[in-house]
């Protein structure tokens, strides 16, 4: 009798497993006899001998020769190995820099205000690491035939602007500070930061060195800092925003009383309104300037609008074509004095005071120690000494800030001969006007433009000029 119809072999389709199954033995009819050299040679139609599992042939062998059996049993007599393609090559990053992600605080709570990849990198950060491929490692099926297999692919990366690959060939460095952007193959470190919609929970706080372009808004209580030119395409809510430069804002500055907007130059704006702004050189906005309070290092220039409400202080000029309502809303404007000299002053008048108290400090100690000259130790010589050196130092240093604080206030006090307030068509009464320190205008009634108000040295008072 034909033992095969008892016995089966079935290898599976990828060829790595084959497996002889018994099939239940029916009623009373006996199973031929097996030999372990036919079942070996059945086994190897389909199976290379050296793949063959000669004690999984002998225990299925053992399974045919028992007792009757009710349900299929399964043995498997062969088993290949799978091909294992190798990996590809890859860059190690030290941190993430193409994926932003919110960030945690220490207590593990997200803050939705930052985010992880928006960070730029630092002039010689190590970027990451280029690792290699792995090679495949080849397999084989139980018929014997070896299955390839693919070797990793090499990572390609290029060396772009303000990036370098080292000696190594592995480890990538930036030459410089900026935003790590990646074409392709190519690693570039851009000087310009670019959000193509709005700063807000999608983007997160940003804060870069260089320029920092912004397609649209940017929105409540986010802060935007940039080493450089801060572009705004939208408006700009209760937002923070500090640039190195200027701020060019295409829409208007709205912070309703939440935000602040600082510049080391210039801010530009097509309208402002209940907002805080600090420029070291000019403002500038090109319709409206309603309840905010402003500050320039040299003028503030409202091209065709009006300013209403608020406190807009300029060094040197404020140029408006209107200034207040009909109604008289109070509009307090101040030229002639500088508000950065002023907060330069403040800071010398206190660092002089905490120097003159340790000047008067170390005196006493060198007092009292010239009155025990002779007594003292070499430690107590050499301390004395040294009193007596940082004291002079301190009076140089004194003396330095005294003489910067001299000419800053001569400087402020020359501002009353060019300071003035320009209106091309009206001032309105209610507001107030201050060219220098306490030398106030009230405008009481309205005043037709166009006009300048400046301090008149010789009547010691400030007064309106027409032009």
């Amino acid at each position: 009798m034909d033992f095969s119809k008892f016995l089966t072999l079935e290898v599976t389709p990828d060829n790595l497993r084959a497996t002889l199954v018994l099939s239940p033995q029916v009623g009373d009819i006996p199973r031929p006899e097996l030999k372990i050299e036919e079942l070996l040679e059945f086994v190897q139609k389909k199976v290379a001998p050296d793949m063959v599992n000669q004690d999984k042939a002998r225990e299925m062998l053992s399974l045919y020769a028992g007792p009757p059996n009710g349900e299929k049993l399964y043995v498997e007599v062969a088993a290949g190995t799978a091909a294992v393609d190798g990996e590809d090559g890859y860059v190690k990053w030290s941190r993430e820099y193409f994926k932003s992600e919110h960030m945690f605080d220490a207590d593990g709570r997200a803050n939705y205000y930052e985010k992880s990849g928006l960070k730029p990198v630092a002039e010689k950060e190590k970027l990451g690491v280029i690792i290699d491929p792995t090679k495949g490692v080849p397999g084989k099926d139980v018929a014997g035939q070896e299955l390839p297999a693919k070797d990793g692919v090499v990572c390609e990366i290029k060396a772009g602007d303000g990036v370098r690959i080292l000696d190594d060939g592995k480890t990538i460095v930036a030459e410089k500070g900026g935003r790590l952007e990646k074409f392709g193959a190519t690693l570039d470190i851009s000087d310009v930061f670019r959000v193509d919609g709005d700063v807000d929970f999608s983007s997160g706080n940003i804060d870069f060195t260089g320029i920092v372009s912004i397609k649209g808004n940017v929105r409540d209580l986010f802060h935007v800092k940039a080493g450089k030119l801060i572009e705004v395409g939208g408006f700009v809510e209760g937002a923070r925003l500090e640039s190195g430069c200027d701020i060019r804002v295409q829409g208007g500055i709205n912070a309703r009383e939440k935000g602040l907007i600082t510049a080391d130059n210039d801010v530009f704006a097509k309208y402002v309104s209940n907002s805080e702004i600090i420029a070291k050189a000019h403002v500038y906005v090109g319709t409206n300037l309603s309840s905010s309070k402003i500050i320039a290092g040299d003028y503030v220039k409202i091209a065709k609008g009006s300013i209403v409400g608020g406190t807009t202080w300029a060094t040197n000029q404020v140029i408006a074509t209107v200034c207040g309502t009909p109604s008289g809303s109070r509009t307090v404007l101040i030229v002639g004095r500088d508000y950065f000299a002023e907060e330069e002053i403040k800071k010398i008048d206190k660092t002089i005071a905490e120097k003159d108290a340790r000047a008067e400090q170390i005196t006493g100690e060198i007092v009292t120690a010239k009155a025990k000259i002779a007594t003292l130790t070499p430690e107590q010589k050499h301390f004395l000494k040294d009193g007596l050196l940082e004291l002079k130092a301190l009076r140089d240093e004194m003396e330095v800030m005294k003489s910067r604080k001299a000419e800053l206030q001569k400087s402020m006090h020359e501002l009353l001969n060019t300071a003035e307030v320009l209106v091309h068509d009206i001032l309105y009464a209610g507001c107030e006007i201050q060219v220098g320190a306490g030398n106030f205008f009230i405008v009481n009634v309205d005043l037709k433009g166009p006009l300048a108000m400046r301090f008149n040295r010789g009547r010691n008072k400030v007064e309106a000029v027409s032009l």
